[in-house]
C-alpha cells in the first residue's frame, strides 16, 4: 500500500467485493483485457475518519497499459495491509477503497485474537 497519494485516474474496472484474510486485503474486481498485464495500487493517506468504528479510505489505481482486448478478467488482487493494522493498534475498523467518490465497496476488520 502507498502512502504518497498521486495515482492518476484510474483505468476503467469494476469492483465486486472486499474482504481481509488476515492483515491481507482481497479485492475482486473485473475489467476487460487480456492481452498485457494490468497493474493495480492503492494508497492510504495514514489517517482514519472518525465515527463508532474508523474509516481508513483508499484509493486504487488500474493500469491497463492501453490493453485493447476484451476479454472480461475477473481476478483477486492481494494487498499486504499489516500497515493499517498496525496503525489502528486494538481498534476495530473499516476500510473504504475507491475509484471514484461514487464507486466504493467497504470492508471490515478486527483483530482475529479478540
Amino acid at each position: 500500500i502507498l502512502t504518497d497519494c498521486a495515482l492518476p485516474p484510474p483505468d476503467p474496472l469494476e469492483m465486486r467485493s472486499l474482504h481481509f484474510d488476515g492483515t491481507d486485503l482481497l479485492l475482486d474486481v473485473r475489467y476487460s483485457g487480456g492481452c498485457v498485464d494490468h497493474e493495480f495500487d492503492l494508497c492510504w493517506n495514514s489517517s482514519f475518519g472518525e465515527g463508532v468504528f474508523p474509516e481508513a479510505h483508499l484509493k486504487l489505481g488500474h493500469r491497463s497499459f492501453e490493453d485493447m482486448c476484451d476479454a472480461i478478467i475477473e481476478t483477486t488482487i492481494r494487498f499486504d495491509a499489516s500497515l493499517i493494522v498496525e496503525a489502528a493498534g486494538d481498534t476495530a475498523f473499516n476500510v473504504r477503497v475507491s475509484t471514484s467518490a461514487t464507486e466504493f465497496v467497504t470492508a471490515s476488520y478486527s483483530d482475529p485474537a479478540r
